[in-house]
């Protein structure tokens, strides 16, 4: 169970990466909506923090459960 722990905790630490990857592109092209309203730049920006909540919490919860598996097998 300790190899299943490193390769969660590895996954979670890829998601992780892959997060802050997606929201800073998608935050550089933001600019693309500048004829839209304000409305819906502020749904988008909405849209992106829900998200981004959602799948950190997921994601820190998967490697709060690796390093439990980790420290079970000492």
């Amino acid at each position: 169970m300790k190899i299943v722990g490193y390769f969660l905790k590895g996954l979670s630490l890829f998601f992780f990466v892959v997060i802050i990857l997606s929201v800073s592109s998608t935050l550089l092209q933001i600019g693309e909506y500048k004829k839209e309203g304000t409305s819906f730049i502020m749904g988008y920006l909405f849209g992106i923090v829900f998200v981004v909540a959602i799948l950190g919490w997921m994601t820190y919860k998967l490697f709060q459960y690796s390093n439990r598996l980790i420290r079970e097998n000492k």
